[in-house]
């Protein structure tokens, strides 16, 4: 992952951006999120963002780790901001035994600031 060039998405809904690995494919997702992931070699490796109301009992701005409940074989990373009533999550999901591999992907995921863009008329497409 050291060597890996990075893509820029820029969501056209809430303006916000986040990089993910270039070789990574879009995922559709039914409940509005954006992925992206990579599933091949027997692994899947998928990096989800989504954006929720924010509720005001959650702090400004977390980060979790910790195994999926579905499949102790899979760990998660997620860092969520909270900003102008908006929760934005960032989240990396990745099979344990890879944990090492994916230092670059979880530091990524780690200092993400949620950045803010202006977008001008189509330049993005979500």
């Amino acid at each position: 992952m050291n060597a890996v060039k990075w893509a820029k998405f820029v969501d056209s809904n809430y303006c916000y951006t986040f990089y993910y690995p270039s070789f990574f494919v879009r995922e559709e997702r039914a409940d509005g999120a954006v992925a992206f992931g990579y599933h091949a070699h027997g692994m899947n490796v998928v990096l989800e963002s989504r954006v929720s109301d924010a509720d005001s009992q959650r702090q400004l701005e977390y980060i979790r780790e910790g195994e999926l409940e579905e499949s102790r074989d899979y760990r998660y990373y997620v860092h969520g901001i909270q900003r102008g009533g908006k929760l934005y999550s960032l989240a990396l999901y990745y099979p344990a035994e890879y944990r090492q591999c994916m230092q670059r992907l979880i530091w990524k995921v780690k200092t993400w600031r949620c950045e803010t863009v202006k977008l001008q008329m189509s330049q993005y497409a979500r």
